[in-house]
């Protein structure tokens, strides 16, 4: 009762204005939200939004401060797509009902399937009577996923900006000793080829499976990001453009890109046995030892 009083006494009689210049708006009450700015706003948020899975029994959710995302899979596409407008009803009712509003102008979906032709044009997705335009790939997390899951535009997108930093550390190549160019390397380069390298990297274990059409395209992408790591270890250790870089690396303590993906794989999967890993993931790892076949799925992004 006495966390109760105090988080109602925090909220309670809160007013809020405008300031454009020189000038001020009028104070008007604010009757529902929370202080914009507050170290308390974005928890209390995640606690009013908390049982927004409670609105349907049916659709999956994923939630991560603001951004939610919603998932729902079925053998049969015409299924899906009826049970998936049904129950947006739900959740749209939930919204209104917490007095939160929905822009759907943000709101996209995305379609995944295994087969090779992914005509998402049509799938008819409605909330509230409003159309919502299908993408081929939508970022989540900071990973952007595409319908195939092949990992292509997030390989892509960060092969740019790792070429584009290492530009930085050849600038820099000769003004910084190696110490200070391999501090820059683990600020400019390493987190965009690690974040999530255990899901965008895990393709080149599929290499040789000749149902993965994108095993050949995805290769040829990561071993060019590869090869861009090895540009970057070359400059921090100021050797020569055609040194070996297996003993860079080992100099300098750091792993490549697929000996990353190796570390990230090995790490996930003695937690999981251990007992160690999150509930959520112990679930998915079960789950994809039950079903193996592929079903379509929706993703539908808020």
């Amino acid at each position: 009762m006495v966390s109760l009083a105090l988080l109602s006494n925090y909220l309670h009689n809160r007013q809020q204005f405008t300031t454009f210049g020189s000038h001020s708006s009028g104070y008007l009450h604010v009757s529902c939200g929370v202080p914009q700015g507050s170290i308390l706003g974005p928890l209390l948020f995640l606690i009013y939004v908390n049982d927004i899975p409670n609105s349907s029994r049916l659709l999956s959710f994923v939630l991560f401060a603001d951004d939610t995302n919603i998932f729902i899979s079925h053998s049969h596409l015409e299924t899906l797509i009826h049970t998936f407008n049904t129950e947006m009803n739900n959740v749209c009712n939930w919204f209104k009902s917490n007095k939160l509003s929905l822009n759907v102008g943000k709101t996209n979906f995305i379609h995944f399937t295994a087969k090779k032709k992914n005509n998402s044009s049509n799938v008819n997705i409605n909330i509230d009577n409003t159309p919502i335009h299908p993408v081929n790939s939508t970022k989540f997390l900071g990973v952007i996923i595409d319908n195939k899951l092949s990992w292509k535009d997030h390989i892509n997108k960060i092969t740019v900006q790792v070429s584009r930093n290492i530009g930085v550390l050849k600038r820099l190549r000769y003004a910084l000793p190696s110490n200070i160019l391999f501090s820059l390397y683990n600020t400019l380069i390493l987190p965009y080829i690690s974040y999530s390298n255990i899901a965008w990297a895990n393709t080149i274990h599929t290499l040789n499976h000749d149902h993965c059409p994108w095993s050949s395209t995805n290769t040829t992408k990561i071993d060019k990001l590869f090869k861009l790591q090895k540009k970057a270890i070359r400059i921090c250790t100021k050797s020569d453009y055609s040194s070996h870089t297996k003993q860079l690396f080992h100099k300098l303590n750091t792993l490549n890109i697929f000996d990353l993906n190796k570390l990230q794989t090995a790490v996930l999967m003695y937690r999981f046995v251990n007992k160690k890993s999150p509930k959520l993931i112990c679930w998915f790892l079960h789950q994809k030892q039950r079903h193996s076949h592929l079903q379509h799925q929706i993703c539908y992004s808020v």
